[in-house]
């Protein structure tokens, strides 16, 4: 099975991302807590105002959730930013790292091929893989990850049984 896809700076930005709130899962579930912990306290603000009317604890606690909420948003659109220009970095340093790329699947492994380079990788050099909605990332045993995105597979069916037999091995 041989897929033809174009990888591009998003697509590294994206596992960038993956990888980050796989790694620090507490970075992953900020900002949804602080989103539940501003509706309740807004809930709850609402509340007490409707009935006690006037100033209370609860306004502060509503103004910091939405200092906090405000800075981790405006935090995590700087991260990407910042990403975005490192793979611009990347890409005019290694200007064969994004663009036109094939995988192809074999009963031993896989290659990996682009204008320049191709690089064939047996499965036992698989650490691991994961899939998101979007893409299947590859882990291989010595740190680097191949990322390929769901968007160019015709053949969902093929993959997973590929990705099973990887899972068994």
């Amino acid at each position: 099975m041989k897929i033809n896809y174009n990888l591009r700076i998003e697509d590294w930005v994206n596992f960038q991302e993956y990888f980050r709130k796989k790694k620090t899962p507490l970075y992953g579930c900020m900002v949804p807590l602080l989103t539940i912990l501003f509706i309740c306290n807004v809930v709850l603000g609402i509340h007490m105002n409707f009935f006690y009317r006037g100033d209370s604890q609860y306004n502060w606690v509503l103004f910091v959730c939405i200092v906090l909420l405000a800075y981790l948003l405006f935090m995590q659109s700087q991260t990407r930013k910042r990403l975005m220009k490192a793979g611009n970095e990347l890409k005019e340093e290694n200007p064969d790292v994004f663009g036109e790329s094939s995988i192809e699947f074999f009963e031993e492994g896989f290659e990996i091929q682009t204008k320049k380079h191709k690089k064939f990788l047996k499965w036992m050099e698989i650490e691991n893989y994961d899939q998101t909605k979007d893409y299947v990332y590859f882990f291989s045993k010595t740190g680097y990850a191949y990322i390929l995105p769901k968007q160019y597979v015709d053949d969902f069916p093929r993959l997973e049984l590929i990705l099973n037999k990887l899972n068994k091995k």
